[in-house]
C-alpha cells in the first residue's frame, strides 16, 4: 500500500469526524467504508466530499520577484568606412624636343677624322639621355608613320640608341598580317662608309623624295631602279 505523510495527516482528522456523525444515525457500513477511504486504504479522493486543505497563505501572498534584467552584450562598433582606391593616374607622353638640341652630343664623342669630308667630327661632349633624345626626335621629325608610335615607349628603358630606335616603329599590320613597316633597320657607321664608297648600293631599288617634312607629310617615289625589288613588286614613280 502506498502512503503519503501529508495526505494522511489530514485525512486522519476527518476520520474522527465521520466516527461522530455514525453515532447520530449513520448507517455501520457506509461508515466503515467511509473510515477505509479517509485513512489512506489506497484511495485518494474523498467520497463525502470532504473540503480540501487551505491554500498556504504565506505562499499566496508571497511577492512574486522581478526578472532580473539579462544584461545585452554591447553593440559592436560599425566598421569605418572603405575609401575606394586612389586612381593611378597614366603615364604623361615624353617630351620629344627638336632634333637640333641635341644633335651631335655624344657619350663617347669620336676624335678621328669623318672619311666623308675629310674633317673632324662634330661630335662635342653629350650624354647617352642626349642621343637617346636626339634618335627619339629624328623619327618623329622624319618617321612616315611617327604618329603610331606606341606612346608608352620610355628613352630610360634602353640601354643604347641603337636599341630605342628598333622599337620607334609602327605596330601596325597590313591586311595580309604582315607589318606595315618592314623597312625599319640600321647600318653600323663603318658598314654604311664601305657600301656608300666602295660603289655599292643597299636598298630595295627605288629613291623617295620628301615634297613636305612637316605633318601632313608628302613622301613620294622619285624614281625605281630596274631589276631590283621595287621593280619587282612593281612600284613606279610618283
Amino acid at each position: 500500500m502506498l502512503y503519503r505523510t501529508t495526505a494522511d495527516a489530514s485525512q486522519c482528522g476527518q476520520c474522527n469526524g465521520l466516527v461522530s456523525q455514525a453515532r447520530t444515525g449513520i448507517v455501520l457500513s457506509t461508515l466503515i467504508a467511509l473510515v477505509l477511504a479517509g485513512c489512506g486504504g489506497g484511495g485518494s479522493s474523498d467520497p463525502l466530499g470532504a473540503p480540501a486543505a487551505a491554500p498556504n497563505a504565506a505562499a499566496a501572498t508571497a511577492p512574486v520577484p522581478a526578472p532580473v534584467p539579462v544584461a545585452s552584450a554591447p553593440a559592436s562598433a560599425p566598421a569605418p568606412p572603405v575609401s575606394p582606391p586612389t586612381p593611378v593616374p597614366a603615364a604623361a607622353a615624353e617630351v620629344i624636343q627638336r632634333s637640333v638640341v641635341s644633335q651631335n652630343f655624344c657619350a663617347a664623342p669620336r676624335t678621328a677624322v669623318d672619311p666623308a669630308t675629310g674633317g673632324s667630327y662634330p661630335d662635342q661632349p653629350g650624354s647617352l639621355a642626349q642621343e637617346k633624345s636626339w634618335v627619339r626626335a629624328w623619327i618623329d621629325e622624319t618617321y612616315l608613320w611617327f604618329d603610331e608610335i606606341p606612346a608608352t615607349l620610355r628613352a630610360a628603358v634602353y640601354t643604347t640608341p641603337q636599341a630605342f630606335f628598333a622599337d620607334l616603329r609602327t605596330p601596325a599590320l597590313t591586311p595580309s598580317g604582315k607589318p606595315r613597316d618592314r623597312f625599319h633597320f640600321l647600318y653600323p657607321t663603318d658598314v654604311w662608309q664601305e657600301l656608300s664608297q666602295g660603289g655599292v648600293r643597299s636598298g630595295y631599288g627605288f629613291e623617295l623624295a620628301i615634297v613636305k617634312a612637316q605633318p601632313p607629310r608628302d613622301v613620294r617615289v622619285a624614281y625605281t631602279e630596274p631589276g631590283t625589288a621595287a621593280a619587282l613588286a612593281a612600284i613606279g614613280r610618283g
